[in-house]
């Protein structure tokens, strides 16, 4: 996570054998929780961005 300068805000760990494409839901959910925050982008690879993930965030 970084701000819209580029500076590091924070980052989450996932055990090694976490399918990178499971991971946007928590990630997601942690940002909501832990922070104030208006409206988020995402930038990732395609594995992000499945089909159940884009309707996630549609949702």
């Amino acid at each position: 996570m970084a701000t819209t300068e580029g500076l590091p805000l924070g980052y989450q760990i996932f055990l090694g054998y976490t399918f990178k494409g499971n991971t946007l839901r928590p990630m997601k959910e942690n940002l909501k929780n832990d922070y104030e925050i208006e409206s988020v982008t995402f930038v990732a690879d395609r594995a992000m961005f499945s089909a159940e993930n884009l309707n996630y965030l549609e949702a």
